[in-house]
Parts: C-alpha cells; sequence; structure tokens
C-alpha cells in the first residue's frame, strides 16, 4: 500500500496528469511502477508514475519503452489508413 503522502508526491512529480496521455482525471490516477516490481523494481518515488486506469491497465507489467513502442505501432498503423483512405478519396473525385 502506497500512503497518501508519497501519492501526493508522485501526482506532483507527474504533474497532475497521466504521463502518457495527459488525462487530468484525478479520480481515475493510478500509482504505476515506471520498472514494475516483477521485474525488479523498487517503491522508491524515483521508480512510480501516475497513469490513469487505462492506460495502467493497457501497460500492465511492460517497461515504459516497450509500451510506449508499442503504442507508437498502433498509431502508425492508424495514420497509415487514415491516410491510404484520404488519398482514395482524393484520387476518385478528381
Amino acid at each position: 500500500m502506497i500512503s497518501k503522502q508519497k501519492r501526493s508526491r508522485v501526482y506532483k512529480k507527474s504533474k497532475q496528469k497521466c504521463v502518457f496521455c495527459g488525462s487530468t482525471n484525478k479520480s481515475k490516477f493510478t500509482i504505476d511502477h515506471i520498472i514494475p516490481l516483477s521485474k525488479g523494481g523498487s517503491n522508491a518515488i524515483e521508480n512510480m508514475q501516475t497513469l490513469c486506469q487505462r492506460c495502467n491497465r493497457d501497460k500492465g507489467d511492460e517497461l515504459n519503452y516497450v509500451f510506449i513502442s508499442r503504442e507508437f505501432k498502433h498509431v502508425i498503423k492508424f495514420l497509415r489508413i487514415k491516410n491510404n483512405k484520404r488519398n482514395e478519396i482524393s484520387t476518385t473525385t478528381t
């Protein structure tokens, strides 16, 4: 269990928002270990960050860089699909 004082310090360190998506909905905040305890991380404040419930659930016990690179691949795929659809529309209208 993380004390209220430590939780408050982590929120302040994360500028009162989810470090991944930027959500500021404090009722949905969770404390996440940057290096998960299951991978040798500690309960030090330096190893904690604020995540919203959705980002924390999606990250699971991955390291930040693994989660971010996986999410980045999804964004790139989405943008390619969107761009291809835009190109299809522009070629059919000209």
